[in-house]
């Protein structure tokens, strides 16, 4: 049986497996922005299913789901049995993939600026005063004479540290 594997996303892929049929360890490797075919003809339809489900443990998702909402896609894989995954549908994973990233990054810095403001609001010693308000900013760096791009985030989290609530605190 073949299954075909793709990598929409913009670094190369190493997907390591074990062997359904003699429990031997193999590795896929799957170029960015495109796709390599896996061709085990001794396979049966139970070891392709093992198989796909070590995918799905990676978080893969097959290629009929790119048409669709792709929400918590959080391995940028995408499969297909006997037949080859299209380029619209490598593309639709890549920009889920961007999505997923870019909110990854915006949790973790909102993380990090409400875990920031309650050390800083706690003040150093009576000769400090707590802030009054938290910042924190986001920013991809770029290469010199680089501009910035319609894909580019570039964000901050404001907290305000008088809020009762922490859903309330968060400014921007």
């Amino acid at each position: 049986m073949k299954i075909y594997v793709s990598n929409p996303a913009s670094q190369h892929a190493i997907f390591h497996y074990r062997d359904p049929k003699t429990n031997l360890l193999g590795q896929l490797t799957i170029p960015r922005g495109g796709q390599t075919a896996l061709d085990r003809p001794a396979w049966s339809r139970e070891d392709l299913e093992g198989f796909i489900s070590q995918l799905h443990k990676y978080g893969a998702r097959d290629a009929a789901e790119a048409h669709g909402r792709m929400e918590g896609f959080r391995q940028s894989l995408l499969y297909r049995v006997e037949g080859v995954i299209s380029e619209d549908e490598i593309m639709a994973g890549n920009a889920a993939d961007e999505e997923a990233r870019q909110a990854r990054s915006v949790e973790q810095a909102t993380g990090a600026a409400l875990g920031f403001d309650k050390s800083a609001r706690r003040g150093h010693g009576r000769d400090r005063a707590p802030a009054r308000v938290t910042e924190t900013s986001v920013t991809r760096d770029r290469a010199p004479g680089e501009k910035k791009k319609a894909g580019d985030v570039d964000f901050s989290v404001t907290v305000d540290p008088t809020a009762h609530d922490p859903a309330e605190r968060l400014l921007a």
